[in-house]
């Protein structure tokens, strides 16, 4: 015996050369071709509108604080002196300059 596989792995032709010609075949509906770009879509916009909403109300949150309420909630978020390291100077540098 020269080849020892079963004939299950002797390669075939492929049913469709082609996508085109699979297409005016038949062989693909008009809903799957559309269906998963739609959905995509559709949830990526409300994932967007969510993402703005929380971003405003973060902002109008951070508005209300003070410069040094700022300082303790970024302590408090993140911990003391980790991280935020611009953020941290420039509210730094707003309380000094309040402060005279």
């Amino acid at each position: 015996m020269e080849n020892n596989r079963p004939h299950s792995f002797i390669p075939r032709e492929p049913r469709f050369p082609s996508r085109e010609e699979a297409k005016k075949a038949g062989y693909f509906s008009r809903s799957y071709e559309t269906s998963v770009p739609q959905t995509y879509a559709k949830h990526s916009f409300a994932h967007q509108e969510k993402r703005k909403i929380s971003a405003e109300l973060c902002a109008e949150q951070r508005a209300k604080r003070s410069p040094k309420e700022q300082l303790d909630f970024l302590d408090y978020c993140i911990g003391k002196g980790k991280g935020a390291r611009r953020e941290r100077d420039r509210l730094n540098k707003m309380i000094k300059e309040a402060r005279g």
